[in-house]
């Protein structure tokens, strides 16, 4: 299930200090605890921890040093109340209760407690409020948002143009004309996203996808007006942010092992690189200053950390200096509208919060503030007036057991595969022997793991599930899945893209001992599967072509004795990225293909396992949109094999024994993964009549049933 919400939180421009009241009668071993707590909160940002560093020396010294126990409680309640705890005005309350002696700490304590009843009774807009605005069609990874906050900006996949939908009635219209996507082959033709409002609401900056590279483009809301202003090749480019004015754009530029924050001149298109980093792992993001003075971006330590910190540099290049820094995941969100604060999301507490940093005249002030906990890992969209707008997706992902009848194509039954933790598993594969599940296991939401991906086995018969860490960066997303080697002792993996670990590795299913098959230098590897004998592997490579660029998508076999390829098909542009599966007897090869014409057709073709010979297409089969519950699901060819028969499955599901797009199942029990559930499971019937078992070149006819 796949849940993407826009969100508005409400952030107050002022937030009260909190006192420090250090009195002279303090002991040396009172005054160095309370020092170090007073880092834990500060310079740490761990609240929790301080808090029960000042419960301590509370504790401790209240009967003999009350001057440094009222101080501890003071910050006590100013912790409960950065992290939004009702404790903070109990505490508040004690402190003048027990330590009304002690002028300095009594005095803010009432100072504090005055403030929390005024809010208590102001019957005016609250400083914190969050709500939810819309939660519809055109939601992406980077949206753009107008200040008035009735349109919402998005690439629409379908076409590949960047549309604009009202969000009052929820229609979209076109912005561009040019895009040249298809359902089918999403990654061919010229297509934008990322785009951003300008500060008037009446033009759109946005990345646009050609042939001939990336490039940044404006368009006014209305469709009129399309202006090329800059080329960036072959490095992706996202826009960021616009400065107040308008006269700039400030944008991501990716180029080869490095990343570029840039400056745009909307009016002739001039770059001024303001910050260039090495290649890293986490997220980066960025924004200029209310004044435009100045740019917040964040970026993670190094490249083998997913954790970034919070940094500052003019807009000239000029003055570098860190705001936050913090082994939590910290990434720049906004600045105040006054341009006093930085606004950021971290998860230092264990979870996604919004905080802020105190900043003036780029120089950092008062530490890490606490405004909004628990919040998620949320997508920045715009600030406006203070208010933040954002994105937070929540991807579901689980596994269901189901039979089918073979004789009609219909699902018979779907039950839960039970593994330990819901929500959180994708990509199946059976074991040899049937007896256990593959899988890939991660905590959080797909979107947004909390912890490392991981492969899960389950014992089916005693429920019981293994966690096994395979040692590579990270597992690739757009690939398929764990695949089990024929003696049930290994499983394949495939290291992510961009990393230096993309390829195929194999993982013991015991030890979790990890070793390389295929390392990719160049090139796009998301299939592999084993052979039967176990002596050699089946892989993909290349495909995802821009339009009217020459290259192919191959299928290669590896022996994993030489480590020689051997070549089995190499499928035009624009092939899009083949699902390979292999016959029950280890003899036949079948893939899928896109329509050279770009139609929405795909091919399944089979050809033999050991080389030699020719593919042989089998018939084609279009790709309906069947409607379930308020959903589309688009169906692709997705074969399982059983006496001359075959059903096509919805390309969200994984089924069979190869848990890959096609397969050839030796059993009547799937595998299925939906990203929502559906009223009713559906099933597409294909009858091969004219192929035999020693027949694969001939073609055959094909009916297909609902």
């Amino acid at each position: 299930m796949s849940i993407k919400t826009l969100g508005v939180v409400t952030l107050a421009v002022t937030l009260m200090a909190p006192a420090v009241w250090l009195e002279a009668r303090q002991s040396a071993a009172a005054c160095g605890e309370l020092r170090a707590a007073i880092d834990t909160e500060m310079v740490a940002g761990d609240l929790p921890a301080a808090i029960t560093q000042y419960q301590a020396i509370v504790q401790k010294h209240g009967a003999g040093d009350r001057a440094t126990a009222a101080t501890a409680l003071l910050r006590m309640a100013d912790c409960y109340r950065k992290l939004g705890d009702g404790q903070a005005r109990a505490t508040y309350e004690r402190v003048v209760r027990e330590f009304g002696d002690i002028d300095g700490a009594a005095g803010s304590a009432r100072a504090q407690l005055a403030a929390l009843n005024a809010s208590a009774a102001s019957t005016t807009t609250p400083a914190l409020a969050l709500r939810r605005i819309y939660d519809g069609p055109g939601l992406d990874w980077c949206n753009g948002l107008s200040s008035d906050v009735r349109y919402l900006s998005h690439p629409d996949w379908d076409t590949g143009n960047i549309a604009v939908t009202d969000l009052r009635t929820g229609k979209p219209r076109a912005i561009t004309k040019s895009g040249s996507l298809s359902p089918v082959t999403a990654q061919v033709g010229e297509f934008g996203e990322c785009s951003i409002f300008s500060p008037d609401d009446r033009q759109l900056a946005f990345f646009w996808s050609t042939r001939r590279g990336s490039e940044l483009r404006l368009a006014g809301v209305d469709g009129s007006g399309l202006v090329h202003v800059m080329s960036a090749g072959d490095s992706y480019l996202q826009p960021l942010d616009w400065s107040r004015d308008g006269r700039f754009v400030l944008v991501l530029i990716s180029p080869k092992e490095t990343e570029q924050l840039a400056i745009v001149s909307v009016s002739d298109g001039a770059v001024r690189v303001v910050k260039e980093v090495g290649d890293h792992s986490g997220r980066m993001a960025a924004a200029f200053s209310p004044d435009g003075r100045f740019v917040a971006y964040s970026v993670s330590a190094s490249p083998d950390s997913k954790k970034a910190d919070l940094f500052v540099v003019g807009a000239d290049g000029a003055g570098e200096r860190a705001l936050v820094q913090h082994p939590a995941d910290d990434y720049v969100l906004g600045w105040a509208p006054d341009g006093g604060r930085v606004f950021f999301s971290s998860d230092r507490t264990g979870s996604y919060g919004v905080w802020s940093v105190e900043i003036a005249n780029g120089q950092t002030g008062r530490g890490p503030t606490l405004v909004k906990p628990d919040l998620g890992s949320i997508t920045p969209i715009r600030f406006v007036n203070g208010t933040l707008y954002y994105h937070l997706s929540s991807q579901l992902s689980d596994i269901q057991i189901a039979s089918i009848d073979p004789a009609t194509g219909r699902f018979q039954s779907a039950a839960p595969a039970k593994p330990n933790f819901s929500g959180s598993n994708a990509k199946p594969a059976w074991s040899p022997d049937g007896a256990s599940l593959a899988y890939i296991s991660f905590r959080g939401t797909a979107g947004y793991p909390a912890a490392p991906e991981a492969v899960s086995i389950l014992n089916l018969a005693s429920g019981v599930e293994r966690r096994i860490r395979p040692a590579i960066e990270e597992l690739e997303p757009f690939g398929g899945g764990p695949v089990w080697s024929p003696d049930g002792r290994s499983l394949l993996v495939i290291g992510r893209q961009q990393t230096p670990q993309h390829g195929v590795h194999r993982v013991d299913v015991e030890t979790g001992a990890t070793s390389p098959v295929v390392s990719v230098g160049k090139g796009t590897l998301l299939h592999a599967l084993w052979s039967r004998d176990g002596r050699s592997v089946f892989y993909t490579l290349g495909g995802g072509c821009m339009a009217d660029v020459p290259c192919s998508t191959r299928i290669l076999r590896r022996d994993l004795a030489t480590g020689a390829d051997l070549e089995l098909a190499a499928l035009p542009n624009p092939a899009g990225i083949p699902r390979i599966a292999l016959s029950p007897d280890g003899q036949w090869l079948a893939f899928t293909s896109r329509s050279a014409e770009l139609k929405p057709v795909a091919w399944v073709s089979i050809m033999p396992a050991a080389g030699g010979g020719s593919a042989a297409h089998l018939p084609r089969a279009r790709n309906p949109g069947h409607r379930i519950g308020g959903m589309v699901l688009r169906w692709t060819v997705c074969v399982l094999h059983e006496a001359g028969r075959a059903l096509a499955g919805h390309a969200g599901w994984k089924t069979g024994r190869e848990s890959a797009g096609i397969a050839w199942p030796r059993r009547r029990r799937v595998l299925i993964q939906p990203r929502r559930t559906p009223r009713r499971l559906h099933a597409r019937r294909i009858e091969i009549r004219a192929l035999g078992a020693g027949e694969p070149g001939r073609r055959g006819q094909t009916a297909l049933t609902p």
